[in-house]
């Protein structure tokens, strides 16, 4: 089993114990690397009494997987700190029934491990206010979380000395009523210039897919695929051809493409309240260091993946 199965098998077993109720919650579990948090090897593990989700059973043995059990790891021995029990803090953060574009605020986040997975519920169109006391815990959360755009990091001394939280609080924010702050605009288009689009709002997720689909589709290795709000697209000059298949999982997906040059624009499945648009089709180029890749299993021999890559073999859950 490699290690994308087994943060997978982490994620459901750690839900199960926990009881977890909050779409996307899981799937935070199996995407965000609890190695880059907790620090280099060796790791000190320690299990709890508290909810104890038994995965040790089920894991092989390599080293490596000790992280993806149910224990906590300690992140500074001599002071007796470590990173949290993962089923535990699942339920809390379960508690609070986050979802996609809400606004947290995560007091006493150590390393900034559970945060990451906030933020990962919550989206790229959410937001995170990660607090921590410690100065030396905060330096390492504001760097393990600077490639996540929607937590802002914070050393925040005040607010735990003037007694408002306990550290390790994680409170959901109400939406600012009066926040007129302008969607992001994206602009794109197709090779010939016939068809153009916008779309408004931040994106939610972005994927590199190795799929033969995407693999023809792109007429390349892989297919780029912003994820953003359907409602917020608006086409702007000319009108694309729409050209439909099924997908493995059953769904209807509509592929989106200029009728003149034939370039692939936007995919979107039916009854939907998101599309896929296609990242070469932007004016402006994406950054591919935070994308997550998925059907790896079907790479093209020759690519390699940067350290530290989310990466799924198939399709992720």
């Amino acid at each position: 089993m490699n290690v994308g199965g087994v943060r997978q098998l982490y994620a459901e077993t750690i839900g199960k114990a926990a009881k977890v109720r909050t779409e996307g919650l899981v799937r935070a579990l199996a995407i965000v690397p609890r190695e880059q948090y907790v620090g280099p090897r060796p790791w000190l593990c320690r299990p709890l009494p508290l909810l104890a989700a038994n995965l040790s059973m089920y894991l092989p043995p390599p080293q490596s997987y000790r992280l993806y059990q149910d224990v906590v790891v300690a992140i500074d021995p001599v002071r007796g700190l470590n990173n949290g029990q993962p089923s535990f803090l699942a339920f809390c953060i379960d508690s609070l029934d986050l979802g996609l574009g809400q606004r947290v605020t995560h007091i006493g986040c150590g390393v900034g491990y559970y945060t990451a997975i906030i933020a990962e519920i919550v989206g790229a169109n959410g937001y995170v206010l990660g607090a921590e006391i410690d100065p030396e815990l905060a330096a390492r959360a504001r760097d393990n979380l600077s490639n996540l755009r929607q937590v802002a990091r914070s050393s925040v001394l005040t607010v735990v000395s003037l007694g408002l939280f306990h550290a390790g609080s994680i409170v959901k924010e109400e939406p600012l009523l009066n926040d007129d702050t302008p969607p992001r605009l994206r602009a794109g288009g197709c090779q010939c210039g016939a068809v153009r689009y916008e779309v408004s709002g931040d994106a939610l997720e972005l994927y590199i897919c190795h799929c033969r689909e995407c693999q023809k589709q792109a007429a390349s290795a892989f297919g780029i695929s912003l994820i953003v709000p359907r409602a917020g697209l608006r086409v702007t000059r000319g009108a694309p051809k729409v050209w439909s298949r099924l997908t493995d999982s059953g769904h209807r997906l509509d592929c989106a493409f200029c009728p003149d040059c034939g370039s692939r624009l936007w995919h979107e499945r039916r009854a939907s309240a998101t599309l896929s648009v296609k990242g070469g089709s932007l004016d402006q180029p994406l950054d591919l260091r935070p994308a997550v890749h998925i059907w790896t299993s079907r790479m093209l021999p020759g690519i390699v993946l940067p350290e530290r890559t989310t990466q799924f073999p198939g399709e992720p859950h």
